[in-house]
C-alpha cells in the first residue's frame, strides 16, 4: 500500500470515530499527538521509521510488542541514540531470529490505555468492506482490549490465552446478572458503597441480598452472587513479588555463601573493632550471615531485614547459633519496616547485582539510610566503581567451530542479541588496562543519580581484534577514622581478580574492528532502569576509535543492551 493510500485509511478512520485519540509520540513520551496516525507519520517523518508499514508484516501480538519495546527503549535513552534505536529495530526487522520484543513482557503496555495498541489490531480489518475503526466491536475484540490493559509483564501466551478465557466467562455472567433487578440502595445493598469503606475485603465475593435480608431486592433471585474484582497489583508489585520469591529457595543461597571472595570481603570488613557496641541494620539479611558476622563482632544489636521466606530457615539458624538475643529478624522491605529503635548506627547490605546495579536493590539501602541512620553513622560498604576493559574475548566464535561442524548462523544470530552475556572472561583476552569509568558515594547518592552517562577512555596495549566490552566492579569498605586496628577492605571482580559469583558483563560488538597499540577507544556509557519496578537495565555505549597521532580511524557508533 502506497504512503497516500494509508493516510487516506487512518483518516478515513478517525473521521468516522469522530473523536481524537490523543496519543503519545513513539519516540518522545511527553509529545503527544491527537490520533495514533500522527504518531506513526511523526514517527515516520521524523526518523525515517515506518511503523505502520512494519507491523502489516507482524502478527498482532508481535505489533504490540514492537511498540512497547519502542517505547520502552525511547524513554529511557537520550534523544540522540534514538537514530541508533531506528537502526537496530530495522536489522531485526530484517531477521526474523533476532527480535529483541519478542518477549512476554513487551505484551504489557509502556503508555497505560495506549491507543496505538489498538490501532495494531484495526490494521487486521483492511480486507474488510468497512474501514478500520468503523466496524461494530465483537467479544473478541472486548477480550483482546482487555487483555492490553494486563498489568503483568511476566504473562506467557498461554497464561494470556487463560486469562482471556476467564474474562469470556466473566462477560457471560456479567449478561446474566444486568438481567437482575438493581439491588436497593438501602445500608448493606449492592449499590451502597459505604460497605467496602466500612472494612469490607474488595478482593471476596459479595452476595447480593434478597428476599427478607437486610438490603434485599425483593426479586427472588436468592442466592445469586456477584464477583467484585479484586483490586489490581501494579508493576512493581508483581515484579518485586516476583523477585523475592527467587530468593526463597537455597540455591540461590548456596551459590553466594559458597563464594569466598564475596563473603570473606564482608567478614573482614565486619569484624574489626570499629564494630562493637554498634546497633545494626542488615538489609536484604537473606541467610543472616552478615547479621551473624556483626553480632559476634560485639554489635550491640543487629536487627536483619528480608521480605523473602527464607527469614524463616534464617530464624531458625540465628537460634541455633545462640545468638537469637543480639539479632531481630523482621520480615518486610526495607522501605516499609519499623524498627524498635529510633535510628542505627550502621548499615550492612549485600546489595551488588550483576554489572553491579542489577536487581535494582541500592535503592532500598538509600532508603534505608535515609530514614535510618544516626547522624554520623556508616553504610557498609561505602563506595562502588564501575570498571570496563576491551577484549577479543567472544561467546559467538564459539559457534565457528562446534565438534567438527560448523554452526556460524547461530553464531551471527547470537551477535545481534540486545541481552550483554555474564560469563568469566579470560584475562588473557584483554586489549586494554581496566579503566574506572563510574564511581558512586554510597553515603550520599541519590536514588535518580543511580541512572547515569559518564565518558571513558581505553588506550589498547595489545594489538587484536575489538570483539567485546568487559564490565565489572568493586566495592569499597572503609572503617570509620580514629579506630585503631581496622583496614579498609576491597571487593574487586575485574577479569584479573579471583572469579567471583558476579563474574563479568560481556557487551559483544555487533562489527568487530582490529585495534593497535597506542590507538584509544574513546566514547561514552549510560545506564538506564527500565520504567516502575523494572530490576534490569538498559546499557547504550557509543565509541569510535582515534590512532595514535590523534587521527580518526573508526567513526563512532551507538549500540544497545540489556542486562
Amino acid at each position: 500500500m502506497q504512503a497516500n493510500d494509508e493516510e487516506e485509511t487512518f483518516s478515513d478512520w478517525e473521521e468516522d470515530e469522530g473523536t481524537e485519540m490523543p496519543t503519545h509520540s513513539l519516540f518522545g513520551p511527553s509529545r503527544v499527538l491527537p490520533t495514533p496516525s500522527e504518531c506513526m507519520r511523526a514517527a515516520k517523518r521524523e526518523f525515517g521509521f515506518d511503523l505502520l508499514g512494519a507491523a502489516r508484516a507482524l502478527g498482532l501480538y508481535e505489533r504490540i510488542q514492537l511498540v512497547n519495546y519502542i517505547r520502552a527503549r525511547a524513554a529511557d535513552l537520550d534523544a540522540e541514540l534514538h537514530p541508533a534505536l531506528v537502526e537496530a529495530v530495522a536489522v531485526a526487522l530484517a531477521a526474523p531470529g533476532a527480535r529483541a520484543w519478542k518477549e512476554e513482557r513487551f505484551l504489557q503496555p509502556v503508555v497505560e490505555g495506549d491507543p496505538l495498541l489498538f490501532s495494531m489490531g484495526e490494521l487486521d480489518d483492511n480486507d474488510d468492506d468497512d474501514a478500520p475503526g468503523t466496524r461494530v466491536p465483537d467479544e473478541d475484540d472486548v477480550l483482546i482490549a482487555a487483555a492490553l490493559t494486563v498489568d503483568d509483564p511476566t504473562l506467557d501466551t498461554g497464561e494470556l490465552a487463560k486469562q482471556m478465557a476467564q474474562m469470556r466467562n466473566l462477560l457471560q455472567d456479567m449478561a446474566v446478572d444486568d438481567s437482575l433487578e438493581p439491588a436497593s440502595a438501602a445500608p448493606g445493598g449492592e449499590n451502597d458503597e459505604s460497605g467496602d469503606e466500612a472494612g469490607a475485603n474488595p478482593s471476596t465475593e459479595r452476595t447480593v441480598a434478597t428476599g427478607a435480608s437486610a438490603g434485599g431486592s425483593g426479586s427472588g433471585n436468592a442466592g445469586r452472587r456477584r464477583r467484585q474484582a479484586p483490586p489490581q497489583r501494579t508493576m512493581a508489585e508483581k515484579v518485586d513479588e516476583g523477585y523475592f520469591g527467587s530468593y526463597e529457595g537455597l540455591g540461590i543461597h548456596h551459590t553466594m555463601l559458597s563464594d569466598r571472595v564475596r563473603t570473606l570481603a564482608y567478614q573482614r570488613a565486619i569484624q574489626q573493632p570499629w564494630m562493637r557496641g554498634k546497633n545494626v541494620l542488615d538489609i536484604g539479611c537473606g541467610t543472616a550471615i552478615l547479621s551473624l558476622f556483626a553480632a559476634s563482632a560485639g554489635a550491640e544489636h543487629v536487627y536483619g531485614v528480608d521480605a523473602s521466606n527464607i527469614l524463616l530457615k534464617a530464624q531458625e539458624v540465628v537460634r541455633w547459633n545462640g545468638l537469637d538475643e543480639k539479632i531481630t529478624l523482621l520480615r518486610g522491605k526495607a522501605e516499609e519496616i519499623a524498627l524498635p529503635v529510633p535510628k542505627v548506627d550502621v548499615i550492612i547490605s549485600e546489595w551488588m547485582g550483576y554489572c553491579l546495579l542489577y536487581e535494582a536493590m541500592l535503592p532500598s539501602v538509600l532508603a534505608a539510610r535515609d530514614k535510618w541512620l544516626a547522624p554520623g553513622g556508616l553504610v557498609m560498604p561505602n563506595r562502588a566503581t564501575m570498571q570496563m576493559r576491551a577484549s577479543s574475548h567472544s561467546e559467538v566464535t564459539f559457534w565457528d567451530n562446534v565438534y567438527g561442524f560448523d554452526m556460524s548462523t547461530i553464531g551471527a544470530a547470537m551477535g545481534e542479541d540486545k541481552e550483554a552475556d555474564v560469563i568469566i572472561v579470560p584475562a588473557e583476552s584483554a586489549l586494554s588496562e581496566q579503566m574506572t569509568f563510574h564511581t558512586i558515594d554510597i553515603m550520599t547518592v541519590k536514588d535518580e543519580e543511580l541512572d547515569f552517562n559518564a565518558p571513558f577512555e581505553l588506550v589498547i596495549t595489545s594489538a587484536g581484534t575489538l570483539r567485546t566490552f568487559v564490565s565489572s566492579f568493586e566495592t569499597i569498605f572503609d572503617p570509620p577514622a580514629g579506630v585503631e586496628g581496622c583496614e579498609v577492605v576491597w571487593l574487586k571482580t575485574g577479569m584479573s581478580d579471583e572469579p567471583t559469583h558476579w563474574k563479568q558483563t560481556l557487551f559483544h560488538i555487533k562489527e568487530p574492528v582490529a585495534v593497535e597499540v597506542g590507538e584509544t577507544v574513546r566514547g561514552r556509557i549510560s545506564c538506564a532502569r527500565l520504567g516502575e519496578g523494572r530490576r534490569d537495565l538498559d546499557f547504550s555505549i557509543t565509541w569510535g576509535v582515534v590512532r595514535a597521532d590523534g587521527g580518526v580511524r573508526v567513526q563512532e557508533r551507538s549500540q544497545l543492551w540489556q542486562v
